[in-house]
């Protein structure tokens, strides 16, 4: 019985968001469609909520028993708090805005640079690495590749011809446009296809 008034609600709700897409000149669709999509926006920020407590309760338990790397787990917990405070004291008191603000430019956006480069670094011992074990035209692409967009990213003050800049362009414009448009198709497909398994029942997410 629970599976069956799962079923059914989920594809009464599916069924009247898609109509609501395709029949844009009924008013009362219009209104049910976006009342749903905002009862889903609700629903994920609550799914989102609990799923952070979740995490919080699971680390600060590891914590209390000091379990292995338990250290991790405080610095985690630590600076969540610190962050949520400064959060909750910046919309308490609007004058103080710029607090989230400076935690931002000055540990974030430092800590991105840093994976960013290490990213870059990693790549390179990668590139080594498949130079020794394995020595075919694909290894030699991605190290050619790799040092083509180091060199043609470099800031500092050095006579680097004008074909590395040209060539990083390139790269990005064509090979790498293509690729992520190739991966967006294919993440909207797949969406597609999910979301037609769950409308007609094929697959039961929502099911015990």
């Amino acid at each position: 019985m629970n599976y069956q008034l799962s079923l059914t609600v989920a594809i009464c709700f599916g069924l009247l968001v898609l109509l609501g897409y395709f029949l844009p000149d009924f008013d009362l669709l219009i209104l049910l469609r976006a009342e749903i999509l905002r009862w889903a926006a609700i629903l994920s920020g609550v799914a989102m909520f609990v799923g952070i407590i979740s995490l919080l309760k699971v680390h600060f338990n590891k914590f209390m028993d000091q379990k292995s790397n338990w250290g991790y787990s405080l610095v985690l917990v630590l600076t969540f708090l610190i962050t949520f405070g400064a959060g909750v004291f910046s919309f308490i008191f609007p004058q103080a805005e710029g607090l989230v603000d400076f935690m931002f430019r000055y540990v974030q956006v430092p800590v991105e640079s840093t994976l960013a480069a290490l990213l870059a670094v990693l790549l390179l011992v990668a590139g080594m690495r498949m130079v020794r074990y394995r020595r075919d035209w694909t290894t030699w692409l991605f190290l050619a590749i790799s040092l083509i967009m180091l060199i043609g990213l470099v800031t500092i003050e050095a006579p680097i011809p004008d074909v590395f800049p040209f060539l990083r362009d390139w790269l990005l414009t064509v090979p790498v446009v293509a690729g992520a448009r190739g991966i967006l198709i294919g993440l909207a497909l797949g969406a597609i296809i999910t979301g037609l398994r769950i409308f007609t029942g094929a697959d039961q997410p929502y099911g015990e």
